[in-house]
């Protein structure tokens, strides 16, 4: 049977949802669906009424599109990962110390769980919480920066870890909007956690690389060298400021400086022709000429704040020097034209834009996946499979015919749960709960005596009853 899996991204200007299922030949998504997000501000759910007068179609649209086949068991949209972000969520670093006697041999999963634990129990701060720990390194007696200590043998253990938490208000808050569409929080993922599982390779992470998701509201920063997460931040602004610009620079409307800066803009000012334009039409029939090289001017000038406001941060980490894979752009706003280009000259860096690798998952979604601004519900599909979970894939009280099914000569299933549906519901005690198994075969046994009698009957003419009989 497939499993199926549910994600959603809570974003700032976008909020999309996602079903994939996976089967022997991979994980391929089913359906995908996105609408202009409301009551999110900077990645943090605030408003959770408008959050979901927006989730909640957006949920049916997605349960109508990827239930269109009229003779299979509907799929099951309960389960949900959900993306978590926000710039309070912060990265700060933890160490652990335990003492082991000699002869307490090799060092268990458990001992090394149980440190995690210790994290989370001797955290104290009001209204804060923990979202992640990531391991980076341990210390077993002389033995010093050990990518791993489970199997060792030593009686010191010290553990470092990078830990992320914040208000307490964005796990609660999401949860309401989820349970106020019917679905429940399987897991609350950190963004860009979520969003590296869907862009960076093996070889990124090993080598050495930073992830920069420019979204709407915020720029997520992830740094990863030797398969480890170093670190990670939210900065509060995004592709939303480049819009304000926009509106400010040449005199136009919100919905109209979005579509200056997707559908014109570009990166590189100073290249723009002078003499180039770009006629914007307005709802009461006016238009206005606007200057491209102006408008690009624009973008370029706020573009370049925060891709110098994103170096500081990881030269502050001390991984700037060792990024052997350089940056890797994702995101809504890095579909701007020439980002590239002015990435590279303002950061002497190897450079690249990022989609969800078509390597780890294939779709047959109406819309496509395959963009940067998907590359966070993608991720979440693979942190879910990764881990294990799914949904049945079937409505509550439905179950999928079994491969082999017993029946007596009349054609009747003798291993169904509703086989005693003929009998008046005899599958049910009298105060209405199920039967347990035991019940369930002695009523079993029940119905195959009566039909065996019944089969007699027909053939012999009426059997005499026993006494004893079951």
């Amino acid at each position: 049977m497939s499993q199926y899996i549910t994600a959603i991204d809570l974003g700032t200007c976008k909020v999309s949802a996602a079903v994939a299922q996976r089967n022997p030949s991979g994980i391929k998504v089913i359906g995908y669906v996105e609408k202009p997000s409301s009551g999110v501000i900077k990645g943090e759910v605030v408003n959770i009424k408008n959050l979901s007068n927006v989730l909640c179609p957006l949920i049916d649209e997605l349960r109508n599109q990827v239930n269109t086949a009229p003779d299979e068991y509907p799929i099951v949209i309960k389960n949900v990962y959900v993306s978590i972000s926000g710039n309070s969520i912060k990265c700060c670093d933890q160490q652990v110390k335990t003492t082991r006697s000699e002869d307490a041999g090799l060092i268990s999963a458990k001992e090394i769980e149980e440190m995690e634990e210790r994290i989370l129990k001797e955290f104290n701060e009001p209204k804060k919480k923990i979202y992640h720990i990531i391991p980076q390194s341990y210390n077993v007696d002389d033995h010093i920066g050990c990518s791993e200590a489970e199997g060792m043998d030593g009686c010191e253990i010290e553990g470092f870890y990078k830990i992320f938490s914040g208000k307490s208000s964005l796990e609660n808050n999401t949860n309401n909007v989820i349970s106020r569409c019917g679905l429940t929080t399987k897991a609350l993922v950190f963004n860009p956690i979520a969003t590296a599982k869907a862009i960076l390779s093996d070889e990124d992470k090993e080598l050495g690389v930073a992830m920069v998701d420019i979204g709407g509201g915020t720029t997520k920063i992830l740094i990863c060298k030797d398969h480890i997460i170093r670190h990670c931040a939210v900065l509060p602004f995004g592709g939303n400021l480049i819009t304000k610009d926009i509106i400010a620079t040449c005199s136009v409307a919100e919905k109209y400086a979005e579509k200056l800066k997707t559908h014109h803009g570009s990166c590189l000012g100073e290249e723009s022709a002078e003499n180039r334009i770009v006629e914007v039409s307005s709802d009461n029939g006016d238009t206005k000429d606007i200057s491209l090289k102006s408008l690009n001017s624009t973008i370029e000038a706020r573009m370049s704040e925060i891709i110098m406001t994103v170096m500081h941060i990881i030269e502050q980490t001390g991984y700037a020097d060792k990024l052997g894979a350089g940056l890797v752009i994702t995101g809504g706003t890095a579909n701007i034209n020439h980002l590239t280009n002015l990435v590279r000259h303002l950061t002497d860096m190897h450079v690249r834009i990022a989609i969800p690798s078509s390597n780890q998952i294939t779709s047959n979604s109406k819309q496509d996946i395959f963009k940067s601004g998907a590359s966070t519900v993608v991720g979440l599909l693979l942190t879910a499979f990764e881990e294990g979970a799914s949904d049945e894939g079937f409505e509550e009280g439905q179950q999928p015919t079994d491969d082999f099914i017993e029946k007596d000569i009349w054609g009747h299933e003798l291993n169904s749960d509703n086989t005693t549906n003929d009998l008046n519901g005899e599958n049910r005690n009298t105060s209405g709960k199920k039967e347990n198994e035991q019940e369930k075969g002695h009523k079993k046994n029940k119905i195959r005596n009566k039909r065996l009698k019944e089969l007699m009957d027909s053939l012999f003419g009426n059997t005499k009853e026993t006494d004893n009989e079951a």
